[in-house]
């Protein structure tokens, strides 16, 4: 269970902690919503948006799409830290995403929402934005290695923290704030995202290709 006293590498610990049951109520849900979409493929996709609360009582959402050839899914962990709601997306390989507080609170203002409750806003935020492509900009920003990321209501601002392996998502900026290389950076990171979700055996053999080229150089 997590606890507002809890670091970050406490909290990230603790979620791990929690994926056994968390993925076996995924696979469950998964199956479920293919064999719904089994009844109707000419349907569409099929989204499922759910919330579940772990045997270690923390507070989890994800997202499952099905379409006629996979589903694939995205999941958050949030919680009630000392400075107010943060969100926790493991990564199977590479940066954790933390969304603060701050970052919650700028979404809400910026797309204009009429939400009040911090918890329906974040859920919102996950729920309209399940996958975030987040990538180190090169520069500098509180004098960690900056991020850019987008989500498709947006971009995601923040800092890298490799010490404890995650990315601080620290502001949101809409569409209409977004700087023309902004702009050009959040096509190629959503393009990526769409590869990834639709295409993954497409994109695993581009990177294994570009991998081979670096080794033999």
């Amino acid at each position: 269970m997590f606890v507002p006293t809890m670091t970050i590498p406490e909290a990230i610990a603790e979620a791990k902690a929690d994926l056994v049951s968390v993925q076996r109520k995924l696979m469950h849900s998964i199956q479920t919503q293919e064999r719904e979409h089994r009844k109707n493929r000419r349907g569409g996709d099929i989204v499922g948006k759910f919330t579940y609360v772990s045997p270690r009582d923390n507070n989890w959402l994800y997202v499952i799409t099905t379409n006629k050839k996979q589903s694939f899914h995205n999941v958050l962990m949030w919680y009630r830290a000392k400075e107010g709601l943060c969100g926790l997306q493991l990564a199977h390989e590479g940066l954790h995403n933390l969304f603060m507080p701050h970052f919650f609170t700028q979404y809400r203002a910026r797309i204009k929402s009429t939400i009040t409750d911090p918890e329906e806003n974040l859920r919102n935020f996950f729920f309209r934005n399940p996958a975030a492509m987040i990538m180190r900009t090169g520069k500098e920003h509180l004098g960690f290695p900056a991020a850019f990321g987008s989500v498709p209501d947006g971009y995601v601002l923040g800092t890298v923290h490799d010490d404890l392996n995650y990315v601080r998502c620290r502001t949101f900026v809409d569409h209409t704030r977004a700087f023309k290389n902004q702009k050009e950076d959040h096509e190629a990171l959503e393009l990526v995202r769409l590869l990834r979700e639709r295409y993954p055996a497409l994109l695993a053999q581009a990177a294994a290709e570009e991998r081979a080229k670096k080794e033999g150089v």
